[in-house]
């Protein structure tokens, strides 16, 4: 394969100062189950047209942004319902749990 995937490479980062607000208005917690959410998750895909804008971005942990995937959804709230229903149909959402309390216990230092 020759060239980038994406011809605008650059153009899919999200600018620093916009991860940073919209990391700490999700206080870095996944907006679909909760869990710890270290990436940034498109409502609406990025690479469907979606903009990099602080109300079209979102926490997300790593399994629900997957299963969001490049579905499209104008909206947060059905894209929530779909993530979650997916997720507890794929019997993900208890394990995501059991990570988010793990993770509570190293902050507070429970776990060595």
């Amino acid at each position: 394969m020759s060239g980038p995937r994406f011809p605008d490479a650059q153009g899919r980062e999200v600018p620093s100062p916009t991860r940073a607000w919209v990391e700490g208005f999700d206080g870095r917690l996944c907006q679909y189950c909760g869990a710890d959410g270290p990436t940034l998750d498109h409502v609406y895909p990025w690479i469907q047209g979606g903009t990099h804008d602080r109300r079209n971005l979102v926490c997300a942990c790593q399994v629900c942004n997957s299963i969001a995937g490049l579905r499209v959804f104008a909206e947060f709230a059905p894209k929530r319902e779909y993530v979650l229903a997916r997720r507890a149909q794929l019997g993900y959402l208890r394990l995501s749990r059991l990570a988010a309390l793990a993770a509570a216990g190293r902050q507070i230092g429970a776990y060595t």
